[in-house]
């Protein structure tokens, strides 16, 4: 996005012409990315995709930060599948005691229970606790 320098001058233009819109129009830039800039929000962005392309290169990773993130995304996915698995195992369920199944049964109704502004999948908790009884 912008450079420190480049930052430095929106920020430099602004307070020598004292208008984010004529700050804006020297930079060729909109107001409201000049705005951003000036109160730093936009660099804290700028700097956080340059930290996720440098921890991206270093992983060996070709693509973007999408890339690497989807890539850990699916990761993530494949070990929930298998401590679910794991805690639905016959053997552990019944060597188990009952609160360290009530626990986990609560983190795991938790994480996909039904929010008012979330779709959640607690119906497909309750196929499975059901399908384990």
């Amino acid at each position: 996005m912008f450079s420190d320098e480049e930052i430095k001058k929106i920020k430099r233009d602004y307070r020598r012409l004292k208008s984010y819109k004529k700050c804006a129009e020297k930079n060729n830039i909109s107001v409201y990315m000049a705005k951003k800039l000036i109160k730093g929000g936009a660099n804290e962005k700028n700097k956080k995709r340059v930290k996720m392309k440098s921890v991206c290169e270093n992983a060996g990773l070709q693509g973007d930060a999408e890339d690497y993130m989807e890539k850990r995304r699916r990761d993530a996915l494949q070990f929930i599948g298998k401590c679910l698995d794991t805690m639905s195992s016959e053997d552990k369920l019944a060597n188990a005691p009952i609160n360290q199944i009530a626990s986990a049964m609560g983190v795991v109704m938790d994480k996909f229970a039904k929010k008012d502004d979330d779709d959640g999948k607690l119906g497909e908790i309750l196929k499975a606790v059901n399908r384990l009884e």
